[in-house]
């Protein structure tokens, strides 16, 4: 997985090298939500929705979101205080249904 950004491209494979390298191995998450707000805002310029949009228009079909608000729908972003309070319910909210599918196997 790799992403083109300001004329380079960043692959997923040198993240984590990186952060091996710093004694860091899979600290992916955590580097994501020490970022966050930031991410949000490069994501949101770019137009770019956060992972668990999808997800969280499936579970919520009635209700229609704002590009913004699509742009927080990462799973990183459940306990950045700069996330709208009713993005980050909806980010929990979908952390609770896969741990029931999870128990239900």
């Amino acid at each position: 997985m790799s992403i083109s950004i300001f004329d380079q491209t960043i692959k997923l494979a040198d993240v984590r090298k990186i952060l091996k390298q710093h004694s860091c191995n899979k600290s992916e998450r955590k580097l994501a939500r020490s970022l966050a707000t930031e991410i949000f805002e490069i994501a949101h310029v770019m137009e770019i929705p956060g992972n668990l949009n999808t997800k969280i228009q499936k579970t919520n079909l009635e209700a229609t979101y704002s590009l913004e608000e699509k742009v927080w729908m990462s799973d990183f972003q459940s306990e950045n205080p700069d996330c709208p309070v009713r993005i980050r319910t909806l980010i929990l909210e979908s952390f609770k249904k896969k741990e029931t599918n999870k128990k239900n196997k």
